[in-house]
């Protein structure tokens, strides 16, 4: 649930109105960039997801997780990360995240959902990508930012009860002039 805040825009861009917006960040400068750019209208209700209940004591409409992806990334290279069985409290973001949204979902039918993470190292599969499915109780699709416009290929493991991949709409990359500088080589 890192780097979420940022949403918050994205929401009130779709022309989303909501009564409360809370996150969970364990970075101090995205909580002070969300603060500036919300008009504190974020509230960050911890620093350290792992010490929250599996059932929030409040319902709510929506929920966006992006766990750690470290334990998973194909960006470890030819050496295989270990993913669940990672001996630290990272691949246990993904299982938190998974409860708190399985736990939405039961006390209310129509909460939405988004959950993202890498797409899994080649050595890890298929039995990682099913356990998160399992713990999720949701298929995840892989797909990659670029299919959407984002400037740079990054594949991506989408869960969600919102929409398909493939009944979103593709857009071409930002073209990279848009990012880099004059003359970047």
């Amino acid at each position: 649930c890192a780097c979420i805040s940022p949403a918050w825009h994205t929401l009130r861009d779709f022309g989303i109105e909501f009564d409360a917006y809370h996150a969970v960040e364990c970075c101090e400068t995205s909580k002070q960039i969300a603060a500036a750019h919300s008009g504190n209208n974020i509230k960050h209700i911890s620093d350290d997801l792992l010490s929250l209940p599996d059932r929030p004591p409040i319902e709510y409409h929506l929920t966006i997780a992006c766990p750690e992806c470290g334990p998973w990334s194909k960006a470890s290279g030819p050496r295989a990360p270990k993913g669940f069985a990672e001996p630290t409290q990272r691949p246990k973001l993904f299982t938190k995240c998974s409860a708190i949204i399985r736990d939405q979902l039961a006390r209310n039918p129509a909460h939405a959902f988004l959950i993202e993470n890498v797409a899994i190292h080649p050595a890890l599969m298929p039995g990682d990508a099913l356990e998160q499915e399992r713990q999720l109780g949701h298929e995840l699709h892989e797909t990659n930012a670029t299919e959407f416009g984002a400037a740079s290929s990054r594949n991506r493991r989408i869960g969600s009860n919102m929409a398909h991949p493939d009944e979103l709409i593709r857009r071409q990359p930002v073209p990279s002039r848009y990012i880099l500088p004059p003359n970047h080589t």
